[in-house]
């Protein structure tokens, strides 16, 4: 995972849309977890994977495409002036919604 993503939007984009290697983060996640293996990457993927989670439970509850719900919460985060772990815990917290 590329640690200089700052933006739900491309956040969004690394975990769906493959990339030039033909390969995404969900693509990694059916395959074996040794990818992101060590106490460092295990911490920041699953503060990552909570904003990708919220973003799925959105999109389903409200039928909106998931894109438009990852462009909703970077509205937020934008707004708040806050990084994607912060806005990671925001979310555990209950204390952003979207919709």
């Amino acid at each position: 995972m590329d640690r200089e993503i700052v933006s739900v939007i491309d956040l969004y984009r690394e975990w769906f849309i493959p990339g030039a290697d033909g390969l995404c983060v969900e693509t990694l996640e059916r395959g074996s977890k040794a990818w992101r293996k060590g106490p460092q990457n295990k911490t920041f993927f699953l503060r990552r994977k909570v904003v990708i989670e919220e973003i799925v439970k959105v999109a389903r509850e409200t039928g909106k495409p998931q894109v438009e719900i990852a462009q909703m919460f970077e509205r937020v985060r934008s707004e708040r002036n806050i990084g994607l772990a912060k806005l990671a815990s925001a979310i555990k917290k209950g204390e952003i919604k979207v919709v």
